[in-house]
């Protein structure tokens, strides 16, 4: 049986206006909080920003899902914060961890120890905890879920996964293929994320862990952007294909599949539930 929504019940242009609406305004939500380091040089009181710009973001998407769809914010339940966050946290450290094992086995990437300090590693961390936040609030919070209740977990899928991958393209170093394989591996990664916890944790903690751990970790470009804080310097080396480039294992193959792989993996598990 189909469960009934206020998504699923109101007229088309209602639906329509709210998400459009949402989608553009939540994307100035972020790119205000993004800013929220403005005056500071501080790593330590920009990475307690980033945690507050975080968080005004996730009041103001339960502020607004409250206020026009009237209802308990559930996507955004407390209790499933500490469980699922770490969780998807794990998971997003392991994949990347599992992608470049794989590059430095076949040659491909060779790391070197990097003289950074402690404090902008963790500037960092919380920089994509604000970024993950962000970014989930709106293709998973708002497109995917708004999508789902109205047409199907397929369209959902679909619609907000093609246009997250695409949302890379005016990055560094993108390609029409790299924003592709952001599509595949991540796009329905968190989506299949957040079905499966029905919840905007587990996505959040995934892309968290996924781009740190990427950059700040193992130093590779994340999504064309280089970041010289990292606990590795990378060396890449082979084809494109395999190793993503100048945009990062993102537009790798390798990435590709896992992540799609993965992705079908948690969506199994679903319809098993």
């Amino acid at each position: 049986m189909t469960k009934t929504t206020f998504l699923s019940q109101s007229p088309l242009w209602k639906w329509i206006l709210l998400v459009t609406g949402g989608s553009v305004f939540f994307f100035i939500v972020y790119l205000l909080v993004a800013n929220i380091d403005l005056f500071t040089d501080n790593s330590w009181v920009a990475s307690i920003l980033y945690i507050v710009g975080a968080l005004i973001n996730l009041a103001i998407y339960a502020g607004f899902v409250k206020l026009t769809e009237h209802r308990t914010v559930h996507e955004l339940n407390i209790r499933r914060s500490y469980i699922d966050t770490p969780i998807g946290f794990a998971i997003g450290a392991v994949f990347m961890s599992v992608i470049a094992a794989i590059l430095f086995c076949y040659g491909y990437y060779t790391p070197y120890a990097n003289d950074v300090y402690f404090s902008d590693v963790i500037k960092c961390l919380f920089l994509y905890l604000l970024v993950s936040v962000g970014e989930e609030v709106m293709f998973r919070g708002i497109l995917h879920r708004m999508i789902s209740e109205r047409f199907g977990l397929t369209a959902a899928l679909i619609v907000s996964s093609l246009l997250f991958g695409f949302a890379h393209i005016t990055n560094d170093n993108a390609t029409v293929i790299a924003a592709v394989d952001i599509a595949i591996e991540a796009g329905l990664l968190l989506g299949a994320a957040y079905e499966l916890s029905r919840n905007l944790w587990l996505p959040i903690g995934i892309h968290w862990a996924w781009n740190f751990t990427q950059g700040n970790i193992y130093g590779f470009n994340v999504s064309g952007n280089y970041d010289e804080v990292s606990v590795f310097c990378s060396e890449i080396s082979g084809p494109d294909i395999i190793t993503g480039g100048e945009f990062g294992p993102e537009a790798s193959v390798i990435t590709a599949i896992f992540g799609l792989g993965l992705s079908a993996l948690l969506l199994y598990i679903k319809k098993k539930d």
